[in-house]
């Protein structure tokens, strides 16, 4: 939500869009894993991590548990308290990859159902491969005399080049046209 408040403004459309979504999302998460969760906190006892006063302690793990030892505050719902909540992070530690999970993990009490949908999303690897083949398989295909394609043309002819190059079976009445392609196209080396 910050970055969209930084790029847009805080009372932009695309703002509110953001947080419609979230909440859509996270009211359906909250439903489909209610059933197999441990007794989640009462709304009421949801509280909201307060900006901690200065602190000499440099361990993460003590800064995020001072943080929880504040009084509970009443708020609509678990992403609004996340939303209001000043956290704060050193500059060493955001940097780490495990960070974001080690933080959702020390406030599961705190935020239960938001929690689970983080590690669920955080947890994913991302992966650009597919991307990156569409990309090389759109290069190939819109070359520079084919500039006059309408836009719909050009991306049948990409997914085709892929289907082609993932060799999807053709059936139906493209079924002789892939003979024929079949016929027409040097086999490729084997995959390593």
């Amino acid at each position: 939500m910050h970055i969209f408040e930084l790029g847009f403004g805080p009372e932009s459309s695309e703002v509110n869009h953001c947080l419609e979504l979230l909440n859509l999302r996270f009211a359906s998460y909250k439903e489909l894993h209610q059933a197999n969760s441990r007794p989640a906190v009462p709304e009421s006892e949801v509280m909201e991590i307060e900006k901690p006063p200065t602190t000499s302690s440099s361990s993460f793990r003590a800064r995020l548990a001072s943080r929880m030892a504040k009084k509970p505050t009443t708020h609509k719902n678990e992403v609004e308290s996340f939303l209001r909540a000043d956290i704060f992070f050193k500059d060493d530690e955001i940097d780490q990859k495990s960070t974001p999970l080690k933080w959702w993990k020390a406030n599961e009490t705190s935020y239960p159902a938001l929690s689970r949908m983080a590690r669920a999303y955080l947890g994913a690897s991302g992966s650009s491969c597919s991307v990156e083949r569409l990309f090389s398989a759109a290069a190939d295909v819109c070359t520079s005399n084919r500039g006059r394609l309408l836009p719909s043309t050009m991306s049948r002819c990409v997914s085709s080049l892929m289907w082609l190059r993932e060799e999807v079976p053709l059936t139906g009445d493209f079924e002789e046209a892939g003979r024929i392609l079949k016929l027409s196209i040097a086999p490729r080396p084997p995959k390593k």
